[in-house]
């Protein structure tokens, strides 16, 4: 039995494979078109990425046929907050610290104080 290895975000919780390497191609005996490698923590523009999205249903399996595997357009970015904004936003004082919170835990524990 294959042994896959994960990476678990200490932030959110969800769990990446570590090494994409088209394993699912395979699977299904397509060519690999490229090996997309490791995943990566330093690739998000903070200061401008949107850690809050708005999202909104354009279409759907209701209204349009499906298509391929997934149906209509999904939800498409409309808005959205930068870290900053998020910051000075009452409406999500909770979400703050809760982050602040956590990448402390995170710092200390990797620069080996906890």
């Amino acid at each position: 039995m294959a042994e896959i290895l994960y990476v678990c975000c200490p932030m959110c919780g969800m769990s990446r494979v570590l090494e994409k390497k088209g394993s699912v191609a395979i699977a299904r005996g397509d060519p690999i078109q490229e090996i997309k490698g490791r995943i990566r923590f330093d690739h998000m523009a903070m200061e401008k990425a949107n850690i809050i999205q708005f999202r909104e249903r354009r279409r759907g399996k209701e209204s349009e046929p499906r298509q391929g595997r997934g149906g209509g357009s999904g939800f498409q970015l409309v808005g959205g907050l930068t870290l900053a904004e998020l910051r000075d936003s009452p409406e999500y004082e909770d979400l703050r610290e809760q982050m602040l919170d956590t990448a402390h835990k995170i710092i200390k524990i990797l620069e080996g104080e906890a």
